[in-house]
């Protein structure tokens, strides 16, 4: 079964390299991203992330499913993205703000390569 998930990865990255990004930020615009999101510290408020990065690629609130409480938020900011309409967890590249309920980064997560 590993060796299975194993091939799959191998074939998947492949796959990959003989293809262009659906959409790719130019060098500078990730390096300047990078910059910004590294800037941003634990408690910092939406208004603070979205002045210094920008409108989100996706604004994802979590709520409960019993009461429909607001208890998160997911701030995507793509650099890279592989196909239009999918993710891709291996090959995407972004930065993922996520907000507690007070709408406060409880974390930055950044997976761009640099070039």
């Amino acid at each position: 079964m590993k060796f299975f998930a194993v091939f799959l990865v191998v074939l998947a990255t492949v796959a990959q390299a003989g293809q262009q990004p659906a959409f790719q930020l130019d060098a500078a615009a990730k390096r300047k991203l990078v910059e910004k999101a590294m800037a941003l510290k634990v408690g910092d408020s939406f208004q603070t992330v979205t002045n210094a990065l920008g409108k989100a690629t996706h604004d994802q609130r979590g709520t409960t499913k019993e009461s429909g409480r607001f208890i998160s938020r997911s701030l995507k900011y793509y650099a890279v993205i592989w196909e239009r309409g999918l993710v891709n967890e291996l090959h995407d590249e972004l930065v993922d703000v996520t907000l507690d309920e007070k709408d406060r980064v409880r974390s930055v997560r950044i997976r761009v390569t640099l070039e």
